[in-house]
């Protein structure tokens, strides 16, 4: 469902971005 990926996407988006913090 759209409802789902609305919530999906922005989820990929802050693991993504806590990686690179987390990397440095």
């Amino acid at each position: 469902m759209i409802w789902e990926r609305s919530k999906v996407v922005p989820t990929a988006i802050l693991f993504f971005i806590s990686e690179k913090y987390s990397k440095g």
